[in-house]
């Protein structure tokens, strides 16, 4: 089963490409991948993005996820994704499913009938049952 990232990262390189945003996380990565002449913009977490392309490639990337997640659904099923979740962010180790629900909240505003409250709560019990049961601690 894939990730989510591997069902966006086609489509979010071409994005970084068409719109000449790349990642710095000092100058030296600023002065190489940068181009002069263009006014840049942080969009957080050391993504840099030319300003005049900013709004279009945030767009992109937004619709990007939504295809992504979509894509996701269609491959593996809600049931599936919840316990691929439960188990990356080790919610049977933690015991805190923080983690988990907000891996969820794009999947469950787009997907609302199949992300219920019920059925994430009903897999997580079957989470924990296999864990228990396969010593996952």
């Amino acid at each position: 089963m894939k990730y989510l990232t591997q069902y966006f990262e086609d489509e979010t390189t071409n994005l970084y490409a068409k719109f000449g945003a790349f990642f710095a996380f000092g100058q030296d990565q600023f002065d190489k991948a940068s181009k002069e002449g263009v006014t840049y913009v942080s969009m957080g977490s050391g993504l840099i993005c030319p300003k005049d392309n900013a709004k279009d490639f945030s767009e992109g990337m937004d619709s990007a996820m939504i295809n992504a997640r979509r894509n996701d659904l269609n491959e593996n099923g809600a049931v599936n994704i919840i316990k691929r979740n439960y188990f990356n962010y080790e919610t049977h180790i933690s015991g805190e499913n923080d983690d988990l629900m907000d891996s969820l909240v794009g999947y469950k505003k787009l997907f609302p009938t199949e992300f219920t409250d019920e059925i994430i709560s009903k897999n997580i019990s079957v989470c924990w049952n296999k864990a228990v049961q396969e010593d996952l601690f």
